[in-house]
């Protein structure tokens, strides 16, 4: 049978089984004809994809922390989570997974940001504008994009000072997700503030009125010890249900983000 016959063939039987095997069949095909390269099979088997990993076998450990990145300057509980987040770009080159790592976890803690800061939307801490112009930088990972994108972070200067916890801790991390656009040998810092920023973005209940004057006079080490204990998996997933559909070329969140804004506006 030729080879686009056979993949017509195992597309079909996936849709209508749904199963593993012809899941596996599938990107097998694909895998075959081109259709998928290995670097991003293997993304997607580090992933926690199923399918993926049953045709890459076993992937190489997460590498320790680059030589300019001290074990000190990440908070203890998190260095396992950033080795996990940089060794995703093991397989595919950090600049293109970093920054969309670094944007789908400031993105889950948009919530806590509008619950704690709804009147600076829009306004001078516009921390949704810094996600859309990193969202169109990697889109389109232009000169010009990535001046727009740094601008936008550049607009976030100052907000940990300005805007208590936890809805500043957002702001940092979205700031810093702006900032990846050009700071490559930053990663391992700006991957850190994005987990910081989920793991904040669990804690403080949504359903509670949180006081924009409050002052939060706690160590750092004090609020990560009271992060969710399932931080590490919430981040898994996070990042997951972003770059596991643009691994497997079956959909493109950032893309369907910027086509939703467009037509809403």
């Amino acid at each position: 049978m030729p080879l686009d016959a056979r993949l017509r063939a195992a597309a079909r039987r996936f849709r209508a089984t749904g199963a593993l095997e012809d899941e596996v069949a599938l990107l097998g095909e694909r895998l075959r004809a081109g259709h998928l390269g290995r670097d991003r099979l293997r993304l997607a088997a580090a992933l926690g994809h199923p399918a993926a990993a049953r045709l890459t076998g076993p992937l190489p450990g997460a590498p320790s922390l680059p030589g300019r990145m001290r074990a000190d300057e990440i908070p203890g509980p998190f260095l396992e989570l950033i080795r996990w987040l940089l060794g995703l770009g093991q397989h595919v080159h950090e600049r293109l997974v970093a920054p969309r790592a670094a944007a789908a976890l400031a993105r889950r803690s948009l919530p806590i940001w509008r619950a704690c800061e709804p009147t600076s939307r829009g306004g001078r801490w516009d921390v949704d504008g810094a996600l859309v112009a990193l969202d169109v930088w990697i889109a389109c990972p232009c000169a010009e994009h990535a001046r727009r994108a740094k601008m936008a972070a550049r607009r976030l200067a100052g907000i940990e000072e300005a805007i208590a916890y936890p809805a500043g801790a957002v702001g940092v991390a979205a700031r810093d997700a702006a900032r990846s656009v050009s700071r490559a040998s930053q990663l391992p810092q700006i991957l850190a503030t994005a987990v910081f920023a989920l793991g904040a973005a669990g804690v403080v209940p949504l359903a509670v009125e949180v006081d924009r004057d409050d002052e939060v006079d706690i160590e750092v080490e004090e609020l990560i010890a009271g992060f969710d204990p399932g931080l590490y998996a919430r981040v898994r997933e996070a990042v997951a249900a972003e770059l596991i559909p643009w691994a497997l070329g079956r959909a493109d969140p950032v893309r369907a983000r910027l086509a939703d804004a467009a037509m809403a506006s």
